[in-house]
Formats: structure tokens, C-alpha cells, sequence
């Protein structure tokens, strides 16, 4: 299970926002001090032995994202 609690200030419209702020997030950090950054865009996908294809194997089987709306501006 993965949490997340997130600013309600903080979510972005689309993918392409998403990646515009992660975008200013590394731009911003310097060599050696870039932040890990992990896109989970749907369930895993993956072949076995048999090739048969199998869904969501890997990572999370839930996530559970909490804003929080007093947060802002703290």
C-alpha cells in the first residue's frame, strides 16, 4: 500500500502539468542532490515463462492519496 499526502494546492490538471512541475523540481536541484521521481502510470504489465500476460504484479496494489486543504500556505 502507498500513501500520499498531498497539498490541495498542489494537484495539477493533467499528465503534462504533472511532468511540467517535476520538470521545475529538477531544473531547480543541483548535480548530486536531484530527488528521486517515480511515475506509476497503471498497473504493471509483465510475461512469464509460459507468455502468458499477467497485470499487476509489480508495485503497489493500492494507493491512497489524502489532500489537505489546511495545509496551505504553511
Amino acid at each position: 500500500m502507498h500513501i500520499v499526502l498531498l497539498p490541495a494546492g498542489k494537484l495539477v490538471r493533467d499528465v503534462g502539468a504533472a511532468m511540467a512541475v517535476v520538470g521545475g523540481i529538477l531544473r531547480a536541484s543541483g548535480p548530486g542532490r536531484r530527488p528521486t521521481v517515480t511515475f506509476i502510470s497503471g498497473p504493471s504489465r509483465t510475461g512469464d515463462i509460459e507468455l502468458r500476460l499477467l497485470y499487476g504484479v509489480h508495485g503497489p496494489h493500492s494507493l491512497h492519496v489524502i489532500l489537505l486543504e489546511w495545509f496551505e500556505g504553511r
